[in-house]
């Protein structure tokens, strides 16, 4: 099976579904929201958004790469989603 690139082969995209994988707007377990606080991995945008551990360490290894480039998807509000990832 072959793919034939479209953009730039030089380039290599990483596409992240936003709700599940990397947040969640819903923790019920008030200790588990303690340690999102106390981890500071909670964006208010629209509602409260817990980022999940090992997403921001992720992105910040993801962004030293100059042949990486980051793409999001979500089913979410745009408003939130821009809000989110600007």
């Amino acid at each position: 099976m072959s793919i034939e690139t479209t953009s730039n082969p030089n380039f290599i995209t990483i596409v992240c579904d936003i709700d599940g994988v990397l947040v969640d707007n819903g923790c019920r377990n008030p200790k588990t929201a303690t340690f999102f606080l106390r981890n500071g991995h909670i964006i208010q945008a629209l509602a409260t958004n817990y980022i999940f551990p090992g997403v921001a360490e992720f992105f910040q290894r993801l962004i030293q790469e100059p042949n990486i480039r980051l793409a999001f998807f979500s089913s979410g509000a745009d408003k939130r989603n821009s809000l989110l990832c600007p």
